[in-house]
C-alpha cells in the first residue's frame, strides 16, 4: 500500500494546480438550524467530513444533519448496498435527492451509509489511526511496548489498507519475546453490499514458536449490517503461507478462511469506537491443524482526536512446534490518535 501512497502522493505533487481553488459552496444545515458551508469530503462510519476555510476539517453526525446541498458528484451507499451517483440537494424533510442527467433519486437521510466524490485528493481519502501502549513492573523489571497502526485509502469502488500490530516484552536476564504482524489489504466493492477480498501479511510470534509467516488470503465476504452506527462483515476463502518455525523447520500450507468483523461506534460526547474481528484458518493441506487470529479495540476520546483505548489480540495454533505453547494473548490500555 505504502507504494500506491507514494505514488499517489507523488501526482499529486507533480500534476499543474488549476488556476485558482474551486469554491467550496456546498451547505449542510444542521439540527439546531446553523448553515454551515465548505466542500463535502466523504461520509463514512456515521460521519460527514466538511472542508471549511476558516476551521479547517469538521465532522458532522449524520444524524444531526437536516439538509444537505452539494455540486459536485458523489457516488452515494444506501444501507441495501445499492450504488447511485450524483450531485446532491436535501429537501429539508429527511429527504436527499442525487441528481444526475437524466434521473432523479430520492433517498431517505438514514438509508445513507456512504458517500465519496468522484474528484477529491489523495489526502482526503486517507483515514487512520495509531496506538501506543507500554508497562514496567519493578518488582521483576518486566517491561512492554505495544504499537499499533491502522490505515485506508477508499476509492468509489475499492479500497486499499494496511496494518500492524507489534508487542516487545523484556525481562532483564531473559531474552526478549517479540509478536508482530504487518498486513496489507485490497477489497473490491460491489452492489448488494459484496466484496471482493485480498490481503498479503508477514507474522512473528515468539511464544508460538512462529520465526516467520508469509500468506495470501483471497476470498469473498458480504456486509450482513451496514448502518451508520454498524458495520457487521462475513468472509471466506483460502489462504497460502509458507512459515518457518524456531526450531528452523519450514513448511508450506493451504488453509481455509472464515472471517467476520464487528465495529460500532457513537459519535455523541464521548466518542466511543468498538472494532473487532475473528478469522479461522482451518488447514486443508495439513488436515486437523486450526488456527485462530482475533482482535478487539476499544477506544474513548479523551480531546479532539486523542483517544484513550483498550486493545486485545488473540492468537492460537492447536499444533505448534514442539516446545512452544499453543495459544497467545495480550490484553493493554494505550493512547491513541486518528487522523
Amino acid at each position: 500500500m505504502w507504494a500506491g501512497i507514494v505514488f499517489a502522493a507523488f501526482l499529486d505533487c507533480t500534476l499543474p494546480a488549476p488556476a485558482a481553488p474551486a469554491a467550496r459552496t456546498d451547505v449542510v444545515v444542521i439540527a439546531n438550524g446553523d448553515h454551515i458551508t465548505g466542500e463535502v469530503k466523504s461520509l463514512d462510519r456515521g460521519r460527514l467530513r466538511l472542508k471549511t476555510d476558516n476551521a479547517g476539517d469538521v465532522y458532522i453526525e449524520w444524524d444531526k444533519i437536516l439538509r444537505l446541498d452539494a455540486n459536485s458528484q458523489f457516488d452515494v451507499e444506501t444501507v441495501s448496498g445499492h450504488h447511485v451517483v450524483g450531485s446532491l440537494r436535501g429537501t429539508g424533510d429527511g429527504t436527499l435527492l442525487v441528481v444526475s442527467a437524466p434521473d432523479t433519486s430520492s433517498l431517505g437521510f438514514q438509508s445513507v451509509v456512504r458517500m465519496t466524490p468522484l474528484k477529491s485528493s489523495f489526502w482526503g481519502k486517507l483515514d487512520g489511526s495509531l496506538d501506543v501502549g507500554s508497562s514496567f513492573a519493578l518488582a521483576n523489571h518486566l517491561s512492554q511496548l505495544n504499537v499499533s497502526m491502522s490505515s485506508i485509502y477508499r476509492e468509489r469502488r475499492y479500497s486499499l489498507g494496511n496494518d500492524l500490530n507489534s508487542t516487545l516484552v523484556h525481562q532483564d536476564s531473559v531474552p526478549d519475546t517479540r509478536r508482530g504482524t504487518v498486513g496489507f489489504s485490497y477489497a473490491r466493492y460491489f452492489e448488494n453490499r459484496w466484496q471482493g477480498q485480498g490481503d498479503l501479511r508477514f507474522e512473528r510470534n515468539d511464544q508460538l514458536g512462529l520465526e516467520l509467516r508469509i500468506s495470501a488470503d483471497g476470498g469473498v465476504g458480504r456486509y450482513l449490517v451496514q448502518s451508520n452506527s454498524t458495520l457487521l462483515d462475513v468472509g471466506t476463502g483460502l489462504s497460502v503461507n509458507r512459515e518457518r518455525q524456531t526450531d528452523g523447520s519450514m513448511t508450506d500450507n493451504l488453509e481455509g478462511v472464515l472471517s467476520t468483523s464487528f465495529s460500532t461506534f457513537v459519535y455523541d460526547s464521548p466518542k466511543v469506537n468498538v472494532d473487532s474481528y475473528l478469522r479461522l484458518y482451518p488447514g486443508l493441506s495439513d488436515w486437523g491443524r486450526l488456527r485462530l487470529e482475533a482482535s478487539l479495540n476499544a477506544k474513548r476520546e479523551l480531546v479532539k482526536d486523542l483517544f484513550l483505548g483498550l486493545n486485545a489480540v488473540e492468537s492460537y495454533d492447536n499444533q505448534p512446534p514442539a516446545g512452544a505453547t499453543s495459544n497467545d494473548w495480550n490484553v493493554y490500555l494505550s493512547i491513541g490518535w486518528t487522523f
